[in-house]
């Protein structure tokens, strides 16, 4: 092989090499990228499943003060509508008096069955839709699991309370 032949090879071998390294930095460019995307989905859903575990552990309280976590007009619980309830009351004294009955009605509930809300466990994203994100939480002592639903646009508020059938 001569000399210039030698050379070329060299430059060859060089811009070869080049190539194979930026395709590298490409390649690990691109999976940093979806690791970045998944961990920023991960986390806005952990803000959705901790939202709900709050409102929970505050109804089941009896805490008044999370009235306002509630979408009121639109709220589903254990297969009632609670907001076509709530529509019907046309003062805002009525409606406070019924959304203060509901809450604690909900803690009676739970306290008279036993159930505490430390005792719901393994809070997850159990499906979400545009309109919709439903939470779910095991009952381990009744072998059960609640689903808490929340709106997916616009401010977070529960719109729903059931058992998983």
């Amino acid at each position: 092989m001569s000399r210039q032949q030698r050379i070329d090879a060299n430059r060859m071998n060089r811009e070869s090499d080049a190539t194979t390294r930026w395709q590298d930095v490409r390649y690990v460019g691109f999976l940093v990228a979806i690791v970045v995307i998944v961990a920023v989905v991960w986390r806005v859903f952990q803000g959705d499943v901790q939202f709900c575990r709050s409102v929970f552990h505050d109804l089941v309280a009896a805490k008044l003060s999370v009235a306002r976590h509630i979408d009121w007009e639109h709220l589903q619980a254990m297969e009632q509508s609670i907001g076509k309830d709530y529509a019907a009351f046309t003062t805002d004294k009525e409606r406070e008096i019924y959304r203060e009955g509901f809450i604690r009605g909900v803690a009676q509930g739970f306290q008279s069955s036993g159930a505490r809300a430390k005792d719901f466990t393994n809070w997850r994203v159990h499906g979400h839709t545009p309109e919709q994100i439903t939470i779910a939480a095991d009952y381990p002592k009744k072998q059960q699991t609640l689903l808490l639903v929340m709106s997916a646009s616009g401010p977070k508020k529960l719109v729903g309370i059931q058992w998983l059938q």
